[in-house]
């Protein structure tokens, strides 16, 4: 039971990380989308 516990914290934490840098990678993006239209607009 406590092999089985510890299994299941290291694959959440592997999902956290996992959905923490797809996150990061489309806010990256969207940023990056933001700006270029911000200075398309601008000019």
């Amino acid at each position: 039971m406590e092999v089985n516990k510890m299994e299941l914290n290291s694959k959440l934490k592997l999902h956290a990380w996992m959905f923490g840098t797809i996150i990061t990678i489309n806010v990256g993006i969207f940023l990056a989308l933001i700006s270029m239209l911000y200075a398309l607009f601008i000019k």
